[in-house]
């Protein structure tokens, strides 16, 4: 009696971990899509400063976009650093979710294995 009721909370941890894996792997696509579109923006904002750099060349506000562009890239690495922080943290949920699993699937394994084995004794 004890081990199917082990054997039943293997059955539940394995569901839970499940539903844990798919949150996982749906905040993982939608960090890649983030990262994606930064990516786009930072590309559209970078092609933005250098058209006000060309068409404000030898102006003295010149130094004002050059200061607001050093800016700008300071904040987008904090942020990028922020997006791999967590990119890195999902990834090692990832892997301990998936060393879980394959714990309680090697344990309900061993569990079937003694049933059978003691069913042969029977």
């Amino acid at each position: 009696m004890k081990q199917v009721n082990r054997e039943a909370m293997i059955q539940l941890e394995l569901a839970q971990l499940d539903l844990e894996q798919e949150s996982n792997q749906r905040e993982l696509r939608k960090l890649a899509e983030a990262e994606y579109d930064y990516g786009e923006i930072q590309n559209l904002e970078q092609r933005f400063y250098q058209k006000l750099m060309e068409a404000n060349q030898g102006a003295e506000k010149q130094h004002y976009f050059v200061e607001l562009e050093a800016e700008a890239r300071s904040l987008q690495q904090k942020q990028r650093l922020q997006v791999e922080g967590r990119s890195e943290e999902l990834l090692t949920e990832h892997k301990n979710l998936a060393d879980k699993e394959n714990q309680l699937y090697l344990e309900r394994k061993q569990l079937l294995d003694q049933e059978v084995g003691a069913d042969e004794w029977e």
